[in-house]
């Protein structure tokens, strides 16, 4: 969500430059605002719902785990009815091309909403394995390995080197999206080196990582294969 509050001023004030040359070369006929028709009224009071419904849209989205994808489609939604009903009434009360230039900059708009969205979509991608290797040395050895459950109900701890290696590298491709408020999960996972632990909590869409205060959220968009292993461990 960071990258998002970095990149969406950034688009606006990108869009307000595209709509004013897309404006200067499209729009013909009288200049005239919708302000100085007979649908000032209706237009008023159209621009106050819509700015409304798109303030807590953004809001809420900051409560849920589907950030981005909730609010990619707010945005596109926001840029497809609010030009839209622009365009509509440019088109009833103004003479001219100005409701063309409008929906024009209203494609562009949707156009630039999705592909900032995926941009940021693609550099919040990571995997297992990658997470990883950038909190544990590879070259220090991993002594011990302690999982229990959230409420602390069931736990166990290994030395097994074979479990070890499963539970750090078995799942390496499972695919992992940064993201934020994601939930603890059912396991607590504490991985015991040398010289540091670290600490892991899995769920079956979430994994988190680092101490509170301090901690990285991903979702696992795909087969959750570390939440499988550890439920099996704690079963026997």
């Amino acid at each position: 969500m960071n990258a998002l509050l970095t990149f969406i001023p950034i688009i606006l004030s990108v869009l307000q430059g595209i709509e004013h040359f897309v404006g200067k070369r499209l729009v013909t006929g009288e200049e005239k605002k919708l302000s100085e028709t007979e649908g000032k009224t209706l237009a008023r009071v159209a621009r106050i719902i819509f700015g409304v419904f798109l303030l807590v849209a953004i809001l809420f989205s900051f409560t849920l785990n589907m950030q981005y994808e909730f609010l990619r489609n707010v945005l596109v939604f926001a840029f497809i009815v609010g030009y839209g009903i622009k365009a509509v009434m440019e088109w009833k009360y103004l003479e001219g091309t100005k409701h063309v230039a409008t929906i024009t900059f209203m494609c562009l708009s949707v156009a630039a909403v999705l592909g900032t969205f995926h941009i940021i979509y693609e550099r919040n991608l990571t995997t297992y394995g990658a997470v990883m290797a950038d909190v544990i040395d590879q070259e220090e050895s991993v002594k011990s390995i302690q999982i229990e459950t959230l409420d602390q109900s069931s736990s166990i701890e290994t030395e097994d080197e074979r479990l070890i290696a499963e539970i750090l590298s078995g799942p390496a491709e499972m695919v992992l999206f940064e993201t934020s408020q994601v939930p603890l999960g059912s396991y607590h996972l504490t991985v015991h080196t040398e010289n540091d632990h670290f600490q892991f909590y899995i769920g079956d869409d979430s994994l988190v990582m680092g101490d509170f205060g301090t901690m990285t959220e991903y979702e696992i968009l795909e087969d959750n294969d570390i939440y499988r292993l550890i439920q099996s461990e704690l079963e026997k």
